[in-house]
C-alpha cells in the first residue's frame, strides 16, 4: 500500500458542520475517520480548544450563540499512543439577515407521565412530519413553592394538630433542594403562611425548629380564647 493511498484510507472528514456552512447556536462538532487505534480527537473554534472527543462517535458539542460571523473549526485526530496524528478543517459562512438555516440541536421541554424512566427511544419527536432523532432525555423542572394548610381548630387537640405537623416534616425529604415550602394554619381565620427552613440538601430533613414554631403558634392561638355566653370569641 502506497502512502498515498494510506492517508486516503485514514482520511479525517468532518460529519457537521460542512464547509461552507452556516453555525449558529448549540451544534455538533463532529468528525469521522478510518483510522484505528485512534487515542482521541481535539476540536478548536477559531484557535480555541472547544472540546475533546475520547471515543467514536468523534463529536462534542458547541454553542456558536447567536453571532452571524465566519468560523474556522478544527479537529486533530491522535492515533497510536498519541504518536502520530492528523487534521482535518472547515470554515463556516457568515449569516445575511435574509438566509436562512436548520439548527442541528433543539431542546424541547415537555411534561411526561410515567411509571418508569423514559428513555430517547420511547418518544416520536416529528417537524414537519419527519420523524427527527431524539438523542437524550433530562427529567428535570423549575423550582416550587408548597403550601401545606393544616387546621388548628379545638378539633385538632389530643395530638392531632402535632401529629399533622410531624407528617408535613417527615415527607419534607421528596421536596427537591430548589424547592420552598410554607405552613399555613387556619380555623375561623387563616393565618399568615409560617416558612420551613430548610437544609436544601437531597434527602436531609428540615430544620425541626420550624415544626416546633408551628406548634407553639397554634396553641398559643388557642389560648387566648376564651368562652363568652357558650361561643368561642378571640381576646383584643
Amino acid at each position: 500500500m502506497t502512502a498515498a493511498a494510506l492517508l486516503l484510507f485514514t482520511a479525517l472528514k468532518f460529519v457537521n458542520p460542512l464547509d461552507g456552512s452556516q453555525a449558529i447556536g448549540v451544534q455538533w462538532l463532529e468528525v469521522t475517520t478510518d483510522a484505528q487505534n485512534v487515542d482521541r480527537v481535539e476540536f478548536t473554534v477559531d484557535g480555541v480548544l472547544a472540546g475533546v472527543a475520547r471515543k467514536a462517535p468523534w463529536r462534542v458539542t458547541y454553542d456558536f450563540g447567536t453571532s452571524l460571523a465566519t468560523h474556522k473549526i478544527s479537529a486533530k485526530a491522535w492515533m497510536n499512543g498519541y504518536k502520530t496524528s492528523e487534521e482535518a478543517s472547515v470554515t463556516t459562512a457568515a449569516m445575511t439577515a435574509a438566509d436562512t438555516m436548520n439548527v442541528d440541536l433543539v431542546e424541547v421541554p415537555m411534561s411526561i407521565r410515567a411509571p418508569q424512566v423514559v428513555k430517547p427511544q420511547d418518544l416520536v419527536v416529528k417537524e414537519n412530519g419527519v420523524t427527527q432523532e431524539v438523542r437524550a432525555v433530562h427529567p428535570e423542572r423549575g423550582a416550587a413553592h408548597f403550601y401545606f394548610v393544616v387546621d388548628r381548630s379545638l378539633s385538632m387537640g389530643d395530638g392531632k394538630l402535632t401529629a399533622a405537623l410531624q407528617a408535613i416534616d417527615n415527607e419534607l425529604h421528596l421536596l427537591r433542594p430548589t424547592d420552598t415550602a410554607a405552613v399555613v394554619l387556619f380555623n375561623h381565620t387563616v393565618a399568615r403562611p409560617h416558612s420551613i427552613a430548610r437544609t436544601n440538601q437531597p434527602g436531609s430533613r428540615c430544620d425541626s425548629s420550624w415544626l416546633i414554631t408551628c406548634a407553639v403558634c397554634a396553641f398559643s392561638s388557642k389560648a387566648t380564647w376564651k368562652r363568652s355566653s357558650g361561643m368561642a370569641s378571640p381576646r383584643p
